[in-house]
């Protein structure tokens, strides 16, 4: 009898675990032969094994030390606001600079006054009028990523030099943005009609988008022409279908967002920051090392 019940036993716990596997595989099949071709496939993932090669490749992230090798310090941060306080933007009780003074325009700074910036003291001003919101009226076309998910974390400024001329109204610019995914996982989830989990898998909770632009300063206006933009320190190729799925599914079709035009855009968290004070030229000669930067000029 004993023998009977043990049989009986391992009988049920094997039909069990065929159970579970041929769900296991069911679901497997639905996904890789339905659900995944059904959203993913015009982005170039028809099946599973493509999805979970793009998610290798996504996830098999550097660490940001990696990927940020010409980030700002504290003392550029402290040095940049000290620059401004004393061309006349008020400060806190604790020297730090009153952002929300500057958002207002509550100040007072002598016309043709000039402040220069290196591009490391630049980042961190940048990240500081991102992090207040200061700049998400600046940015329309930046709203549905919400520049208060955005932080600056390096800017590195090439001004052009023609036969060893510098241009000071051009140059490459080269900056990471860290971006946290957690409300636009669940707006692209809503607009694809998606299951959440499925966006958790793609997209990871904080992206690093790089992206190089050559910034042209013609009579006041500026033009943009994009270079590599990459996704978690990846290249441009290998970030391609994510950078897709981030435009069609966060960008309205109205808007008829390419990436050429979201490079342009991010390149106008530059222009729209420095413009706030007045106009901008490129330098290679910022300070007695020479740091290549920014001279601005005020209204």
């Amino acid at each position: 009898m004993k023998k009977h019940r043990t049989l009986k036993f391992f009988i049920s716990l094997g039909l069990i675990v065929l159970v579970l596997a041929g769900i296991f595989v069911g679901g497997y099949f639905i996904l890789d032969k339905a659900v995944v071709p059904k959203y993913f496939g015009k982005f170039g993932i028809n099946n599973m094994s493509e999805l979970v090669g793009m998610m290798t490749t996504l996830y098999s992230n550097k660490d940001e030390d990696d990927i940020v090798t010409y980030g700002y310090t504290e003392n550029d941060r402290n040095v940049a606001e000290s620059k401004l306080i004393e061309k006349g933007i008020p400060a806190l009780s604790n020297g730090r600079l009153d952002y929300n003074s500057f958002a207002s325009g509550d100040f007072e700074i002598a016309a043709n006054s000039v402040i220069m910036l290196t591009d490391r003291e630049l980042a961190s001003v940048i990240n500081e009028m991102l992090k207040t919101g200061m700049l998400a009226d600046r940015l329309p076309n930046l709203k549905y990523i919400n520049t208060l998910n955005m932080e600056m974390l390096e800017l590195i400024i090439t001004p052009e030099k023609i036969d060893g001329v510098l241009n000071e109204n051009k140059a490459d610019v080269k900056f990471t943005i860290k971006i946290d995914t957690t409300s636009i996982r669940g707006q692209m989830a809503v607009e694809m009609g998606m299951p959440l989990f499925l966006l958790n898998m793609i997209v990871p909770k904080t992206l690093y988008l790089t992206n190089t632009v050559t910034l042209t300063n013609d009579g006041g206006e500026w033009s943009y022409v994009g270079g590599d933009i990459g996704i978690n320190g990846k290249t441009t190729e290998k970030s391609k279908i994510l950078l897709n799925l981030l435009i069609s599914f966060i960008f309205p079709a109205e808007d008829e967002m390419t990436t050429e035009k979201l490079q342009e855009n991010l390149g106008e968290v530059l222009v729209k920051s420095t413009d706030m004070l007045g106009s901008i030229e490129f330098s290679d000669n910022i300070n007695s090392i020479n740091q290549n930067g920014v001279v601005v000029t005020t209204k």
